[in-house]
């Protein structure tokens, strides 16, 4: 089976609502770092790693997400063509996109 459409999503249940992490397959346990901006992001498996799915399996667990954290072409472009993050919303971390929501 190819993981290049495959992403990661882990549910955390918080005490301010659901949180959806979801990660790009290649990427987890990768380090992405611009010293420049001083970010540094560890897509951690502790945090990301959950079960593997499609855009679909992603796209219904972040319907019902209060809180999301993407990292990843997959993951972000997800939530972008179905309008939970704005394009403008999107960080680049040495290429690879980043993106938070939180529903309010």
């Amino acid at each position: 089976m190819s993981t290049s459409k495959l992403v990661y999503v882990k549910i955390h249940i918080t005490p301010s609502g659901t949180l959806v992490a979801a990660c790009d397959a290649e990427l987890l346990d990768k380090v992405i770092e611009d010293p420049e901006r001083k970010i540094k992001i560890h897509i951690s498996p502790s945090f990301y790693r959950g079960e593997l799915v499609t855009p679909r399996g992603l796209l219904d667990a972040l319907k019902s997400a209060d809180m999301a954290n993407l990292v990843g072409e997959e993951s972000v472009k997800i939530a972008v063509v179905n309008g939970l993050v704005h394009p403008d919303a999107v960080v680049r971390i040495r290429g690879i996109p980043v993106a938070y929501f939180t529903k309010i």
